[in-house]
């Protein structure tokens, strides 16, 4: 029974990410954006408890990403396209139908047979994170689409949802909350984030900016990545 239990919360995140599907689809994009969110709270337990329990396997991996696939690769990509749909942008509606899923496939399926060599860094943006960016962009296009003038507007949130997913297949490597040890001078790059994304939610918070928190916080998390990237290769 205790092998089930990992595998459980699995099954919660595919449930979260169908739920987010259908409430994309009837204009509910907050809740929709709230699923996706629970799933990823799932997507992480389950990994924990698997360690915890000692109950990893094969069939809980493959599981693993089927799952994240329908939560951070086609859920998400239906949010976008209903966003645009709404907004008439109907030329622009093949790219995040196709761009986020394809591309979010190839990363869970390049992680499942590289993850041995991803213990301190992801090659290209992890699916759960490009996610999360795109439910950060999809909510404050959602909420000022309508209070700020932007020429192609539109155009451009598909374009910057693009390009987010194209760093999925990237060669990038981008940094991994998983440390050797809590040593200032070996992980400073990672407390330098953690740092600035505390003071990013106090900031936004006092000023009641909560729509901003997520993409900041991301778009630290994509700087530092690439920064600690390039020092390495130098």
């Amino acid at each position: 029974m205790k092998k089930h239990i990992p595998n459980l919360f699995t099954l919660l995140n595919v449930c979260g990410g169908c739920l987010a599907i259908c409430l994309a689809f009837d204009n509910e994009f907050l809740l929709a954006c709230i699923c996706i969110l629970l799933s990823a709270t799932f997507d992480f337990l389950d990994g924990f408890l698997a360690k915890r329990l000692n109950v990893q396997s094969e069939l809980g991996a493959q599981l693993d990403s089927l799952a994240d696939m329908v939560t951070f690769g086609l859920a998400p990509s239906f949010i976008a396209l209903n966003l645009v749909l709404q907004s008439e942008g109907l030329a622009y509606y093949v790219l995040p139908l196709f761009f986020i899923p394809l591309n979010s496939a190839i990363r869970l399926a390049r992680f499942n047979v590289t993850d041995s060599s991803q213990n301190t860094s992801f090659i290209g943006l992890p699916t759960p994170a490009n996610a999360l960016f795109i439910l950060s962009i999809s909510l404050l296009f959602f909420k000022y689409q309508n209070e700020i003038s932007i020429p192609n507007i539109d155009l451009i949130y598909v374009a910057v949802l693009s390009l987010s997913s194209f760093l999925m297949v990237s060669k990038i490597k981008f940094m991994s909350f998983k440390t050797k040890n809590l040593k200032l001078n070996d992980n400073k790059h990672l407390y330098f984030f953690l740092f600035f994304s505390l003071m990013t939610i106090i900031i936004s918070l006092l000023m009641l900016k909560y729509y901003f928190i997520l993409p900041i916080i991301l778009l630290l998390y994509f700087i530092i990545s690439i920064i600690k990237n390039s020092k390495n290769e130098v």
